[in-house]
């Protein structure tokens, strides 16, 4: 062994003093090439979950429930796509809801008012700081766009076909589920009432919390094989799909007296990757059903076995497959 190496190997594994090659060889102004140490425990493994970029929110949901219970006959929800000129999240282009009236704009989301969520807007005067804003102060500001308003008849209409708070997609050519004989079903598809849960998630939010596939999956060509396009073909001809799936392992201590909800949930497993990528390929980043089952710590889980609360913190978050903590990755859960 050369002796640079040797110091090299003394210095990570016994933290013995740096050297120089100079000290061997007589040398002046080498330094030893650092060691190639890698630390291959996983994020899980040291404790330690990253921030999802996708802050999340209840904003569907929160005016939604809100909406349901107007009873202006000029008031509408609104959807739409944000990008804010100002404040911490300028530039960046999300999906938003809110309910106007006239000129009034209200945000309930939890925790949070539009001018919150544009930022910045601490010395903003108590009307605007909270829920009740100018509806063209907003606009100037969040320069919405693919805005959607739907008025008491098209909200039902919408609730009573998707199921879910939103947003929705108003396309034809909608995927059909089929989780008793469709492409990718499993028995536990069939069975997921029992066995764990059902949800509504985005495909590109279920391919941050799966595994990444092999690199294939980032190059082009690949969407352009043969297997790729005849997927892609039997769902948009009317094929149904069984719905993609996570494991899930919950720690014990949500079942604990009282519950211990200081570490979340982690992803252990996945399927439906191809399904997902198809999806988004047709109909874009639309809500799709999407089954959870898995395990405690310590137990099977079982649909009968989750509590109100756990599903409250369930919803808050989930540790993807990789170690990322996703925020707020459901649109909605079936309890």
């Amino acid at each position: 062994m050369r002796a640079f190496e040797f110091l090299a190997e003394l210095d990570v594994k016994y933290g013995a003093k740096r050297h120089t090659i100079g000290d061997v060889y007589g040398k002046k102004n080498l330094k030893v090439p650092k060691a190639k140490y890698k630390d291959k425990r996983t994020n899980k493994q040291k404790g330690i979950f990253k921030e999802s970029v996708d802050d999340g929110g209840d904003c569907y949901e929160a005016n939604g429930m809100t909406f349901r219970d107007i009873k202006s006959p000029t008031a509408r929800l609104v959807h739409a796509d944000i990008t804010p000129r100002l404040g911490k999240m300028a530039g960046r282009t999300y999906g938003h809801a809110w309910i106007e009236d006239g000129d009034k704009l209200v945000d309930h989301t939890t925790g949070s008012s539009i001018m919150d969520l544009i930022g910045g807007f601490d010395d903003m005067p108590a009307e605007f700081a909270r829920n009740v804003s100018s509806k063209s102060i907003f606009y100037g500001i969040a320069d919405p766009k693919n805005i959607k308003k739907y008025d008491t008849k098209a909200f039902s209409d919408m609730i009573r076909k998707h199921k879910h708070w939103g947003p929705w997609s108003d396309r034809t050519d909608e995927y059909k589920l089929d989780n008793e004989r469709g492409l990718g079903s499993t028995p536990n598809n069939s069975n997921v009432d029992y066995m764990g849960f059902r949800t509504m998630m985005k495909p590109s939010v279920f391919l941050k919390l799966a595994k990444p596939g092999p690199n294939y999956f980032k190059k082009p060509w690949y969407f352009k094989t043969v297997r790729y396009q005849e997927l892609v073909q039997k769902i948009k001809s009317g094929e149904g799909i069984g719905s993609p799936f996570l494991s899930i392992e919950i720690p014990d201590g949500w079942e604990e007296e009282p519950a211990d909800f200081s570490r979340p949930t982690v992803v252990t497993g996945h399927e439906g990757r191809h399904r997902m990528h198809a999806i988004r390929e047709l109909e874009g980043d639309v809500p799709v059903e999407v089954h959870l089952w898995g395990r405690f710590e310590g137990s099977e889980l079982r649909r009968k076995y989750m509590t109100d609360e756990m599903f409250d913190e369930l919803e808050k978050g989930l540790v993807s497959e990789t170690g990322q903590y996703i925020a707020n990755p459901f649109l909605s859960i079936q309890r």
